[in-house]
């Protein structure tokens, strides 16, 4: 009954004669449904009444609504551990948009444009952290180093100082000052900070250089790190911070040399392992990637961080290693609660819910639907992950892939054409769009798309394959002649074989 409701209150001044109209008619009440459902089910996560009679939130915001800022944040850090800096971005934006107020939401945002290297963003976000508390020290020392980069010493100084005022036995904001007077020349200046820092130091048993290098390394800022290290001890936590300085410098060949040099120290170290398993995976070297996570975990002596569980199970889907891939995603996302891992679709409607909003998850359930014979729904549920998106080529190929084995030749252009935007090479997927294409009658546009893939071909083996499929589509445009000359370099490469 309220679902009838809902449909008769949306949608009954509305007429649809045509077939066109209907299908967008229901395209539409697919969404809109979608969209109440998510918002009464978090109402009774919340311990409403789902008998009562909800107001109408607009499509998403009862979703988004719903998430706490730690779990935002969460969803932030993961899409950039994966290198998904878009969705990164859309999540902490939610942060700001739930908690305008709120000084570290600000910080985190701030913190997460530096590691981007977008130092303009990073400073309006540290001002806007310091407008709601003038003396939040994290959001002053930040301020004052992204500040330092952009070298824009005076106005560096004035953070610096405010934050020095508001921390006076923070021994770390006392080495940035003397790295910034070594900067301008301020000999004398230089020389008191360094002083006050050493003092600080000993009073403490604190390794300022080390500490405040990792600080620089968690905003990204490379060179100034390792500039901090430039006298200290060779040791291994000084080479893993050199070797973090170098990544960020694109020095890959230096970063790796000190996490060996690390490893040469103490073979046992989880921290160098997981240094060389990101190595090697920003490298695309996923089997040297697989190994040095392994190692990583085998001797950790805790938890390792979450791009080591993220990472490793991307490498074991791609090498098709499902359960472990499973197992490593279960210990990353602990607040994913599911009765039976082996039932893919229970797995994917709880994300669903978690994050209704990831391209992903409707991409997969796209697959589940296909795989299950139930076509008519993986059409619209295909429909909401383009809403939101999607844009995994090797996903949208296996989505294409899916409805034309399914016999929906023309509902699998869409993903095929979205996948080979992201990898245009891709022979097999472009023969596998013309094939589709001569289904629905796109010959000329079928013989395009076979010529395209005969162009990238990179072995006689894929010209083998290709070849015949232009003999074949240029003899059904009638093109005799053009269909001829096919078959003889079909021929020629045959003999070639």
């Amino acid at each position: 009954r309220a679902v009838i409701d809902l449909v008769k209150d949306r949608y009954a001044k509305e007429a649809h004669t045509t077939k066109e109209e209907m299908v967008a008619l229901y395209n539409d009440l697919y969404v809109h449904l979608s969209d109440e459902m998510h918002a009464v089910l978090h109402g009774i996560r919340r311990g409403e009444d789902p008998l009562s009679i909800p107001s109408k939130p607009k499509p998403g915001e009862a979703s988004m609504a719903d998430f706490t800022l730690d779990k935002l944040r969460m969803l932030a850090d993961e899409y950039e551990v994966n290198f998904q800096f878009k969705e990164a971005l859309k999540y902490h934006q939610q942060r700001v948009l739930k908690a305008s107020r709120d000084v570290s939401v600000w910080y985190d945002f701030g913190a997460y444009h530096m590691r981007r290297g977008e130092l303009g963003e990073a400073e309006e976000a540290f001002r806007e952290a310091l407008l709601i508390d003038p003396e939040h020290v994290p959001s002053l020392v930040a301020a004052g180093i992204t500040l330092l980069q952009l070298e824009e010493f005076d106005r560096c100084e004035v953070y610096l100082q405010t934050a020095m005022n508001a921390q006076k036995s923070n021994a770390i904001i006392w080495l940035l000052l003397c790295m910034l007077y070594a900067l301008l020349g301020r000999e004398k200046d230089c020389i008191n900070c360094e002083w006050e820092m050493k003092r600080l130091a000993e009073e403490t048993g604190q390794n300022v250089y080390l500490d405040a290098s990792i600080m620089l390394l968690d905003h990204h800022v490379g060179s100034r790190a390792a500039q901090c290290l430039v006298e200290q001890e060779k040791t291994i936590d000084l080479l893993l911070c050199l070797s973090r300085a170098a990544s960020i410098q694109n020095m890959h060949q230096v970063a790796l040399d000190r996490i060996l040099d690390a490893l040469g120290i103490d073979n046992t170290d989880s921290r160098a392992y997981e240094l060389l398993g990101h190595h090697h995976f920003s490298r695309r070297h996923h089997d040297a990637a697989c190994e040095a996570y392994q190692k990583a975990l085998f001797h950790a002596k805790g938890p390792c961080t979450l791009a080591v569980y993220l990472r490793l199970g991307d490498v074991y889907l791609q090498k098709s290693e499902y359960d472990k891939a499973k197992h490593l995603f279960l210990v990353a996302c602990e607040a994913c609660p599911t009765d039976d891992m082996e039932h893919a679709e229970r797995c994917l409607s709880e994300a669903n819910l978690l994050d209704y909003l990831n391209p992903a998850v409707w991409g997969w359930l796209t697959l589940v639907c296909l795989k299950q014979g139930r076509e008519e729904e993986a059409k619209l549920v295909y429909g909401q992950s383009q809403k939101h998106d999607l844009i995994d080529p090797a996903l949208l190929l296996e989505i294409g892939r899916s409805f034309f084995s399914a016999g929906w030749a023309d509902y699998a252009l869409g993903p095929l054409r979205k996948s080979l935007s992201a990898n245009p090479t891709d022979t097999g997927t472009r023969s596998l769009l013309a094939e589709a294409m001569i289904i629905v009658n796109d010959l000329k546009g079928a013989k395009e798309e076979f010529r395209r893939a005969l162009e990238n071909a990179s072995s006689t083996a894929d010209e083998l394959n290709i070849l015949p499929s232009l003999v074949k589509v240029t003899g059904l445009l009638g093109e005799e002649a053009e269909s001829k000359a096919w078959q003889e370099q079909l021929q020629a490469a045959q003999n070639d074989a």
